[in-house]
C-alpha cells in the first residue's frame, strides 16, 4: 500500500503521520506567569507585573520624600518593606520573584536576598561596581552574594565614619555634627585649569606617585590637597570610588585638570557612575 505523504497512512495496522504536519504544543514557548504562549516572563506584560512594579517605584520616591533624598535611610525602610511583604505568604516571595525577573534581571531560582539586593540596585540607581569596589566596603560583594545590601552600605557608611573619627574630621560628642550619610555615594568636582606654558617643547615630567610613570604635567590631575597624579590612575581612583586622596588621605571633593580634553573624559566618567 502506498502512503500518501500529505495525509495520515496506515501501514501494518500502525498509523504514520507525515512530519511536517506535526504541531508540538509543548515546544511552544509559554510564560511560567501568565501560562500565554509566545513569550516568557522576562518578556510579560501582564497588567498585575506592571502595577506591582509602578508600586515599587511609588514606593521608592516616597521613602526619598520621607527621609528628605537620604539614600540609605529611604533604602533600609524600602527593604524592610519587601523582606515584610515576603514573610506574609510564600506567594508573595514567587509573585517578588516574577517582578524582578520580568524588570530587574534576576532569574526565579535566584535566593530572596539577591533578588531584593538587585531590584534596589536598579532602583536607586546603585552600580553594583560601586559597591564592590568601595575603599571603605570590607565585604566581597557582587550579584550573587546573600547579604542584604542595606547591611553592606551600613557597613560602608559605618567605616567611613570610623575613619573620619580617627583622622579627627568628626567629633562623636558633638551634636552640632552636620553629618550626611549621602556622603559615601562619591560626588566629584571636576575643574579645568589651563596649564600656563607658552613653549610646549618645555612642559615638566612629573612622577606620578601611584603607577611611578613620568608623564607631562598637562596630562596629569590633582586634587584639592595639590597632590598630582596621571590621568590612568586618577580614572581608576574614580571607578574603584575611592574618596580620599592616596598619598596624604584627605579627602577628594574636585579634581582639577588642565586640558579640555581630560576634562571630558573625567566628567564622562564621573556621570556615568552617578
Amino acid at each position: 500500500m502506498e502512503s500518501n505523504p500529505e495525509t495520515m497512512t496506515e501501514i501494518n495496522n500502525i498509523y504514520v503521520i507525515p512530519g511536517n504536519n506535526i504541531t508540538l504544543n509543548s515546544a511552544m514557548r509559554k510564560c511560567s506567569f501568565c501560562y500565554c504562549e509566545g513569550h516568557n516572563i522576562t518578556r510579560c506584560n501582564n497588567n498585575v507585573l506592571v502595577i506591582f512594579n509602578d508600586y515599587l517605584i511609588y514606593l521608592k520616591e516616597q521613602f526619598m520624600i520621607l527621609h528628605n533624598g537620604n539614600r540609605i535611610l529611604s533604602i533600609q525602610e524600602f527593604e524592610n518593606y519587601l523582606y515584610d511583604y515576603c514573610s506574609q505568604s510564600e506567594s508573595n516571595i514567587k509573585f517578588l520573584k516574577y517582578v524582578a525577573c520580568r524588570f530587574y534581571n534576576t532569574r526565579l531560582r535566584s535566593t530572596l536576598q539577591i533578588t531584593i539586593n538587585q531590584i534596589i540596585l536598579r532602583l536607586y540607581d546603585i552600580d553594583i561596581a560601586w559597591v564592590t569596589f568601595h575603599e571603605y566596603n570590607f565585604v566581597p560583594f557582587n550579584q550573587h552574594t546573600p547579604v542584604r545590601i542595606g547591611d553592606v552600605l551600613n557597613g560602608i557608611l559605618l567605616n567611613y565614619m570610623s575613619n573620619e573619627i580617627l583622622g579627627g574630621n568628626f567629633n562623636i560628642n558633638n551634636n552640632n555634627n552636620n553629618f550626611d550619610s549621602n556622603i559615601i555615594f562619591t560626588n566629584y568636582e571636576i575643574k579645568l585649569k589651563h596649564y600656563d606654558n607658552n613653549n610646549n617643547e618645555n612642559i615638566p615630567h612629573i612622577e606620578c606617585s601611584i603607577c611611578y610613570n613620568s608623564t607631562e604635567k598637562n596630562k596629569c590631575a590633582y586634587f584639592e590637597c595639590k597632590h598630582e597624579y596621571c590621568t590612568y590612575c586618577v580614572e581608576q581612583l574614580i571607578n574603584k570610588k575611592h574618596t580620599t586622596c592616596p598619598y596624604c588621605r584627605a579627602k577628594i571633593k574636585s579634581i582639577t585638570c588642565y586640558t579640555e580634553e581630560i576634562y571630558n573624559k573625567l566628567n564622562n566618567i564621573v556621570n556615568s557612575e552617578m
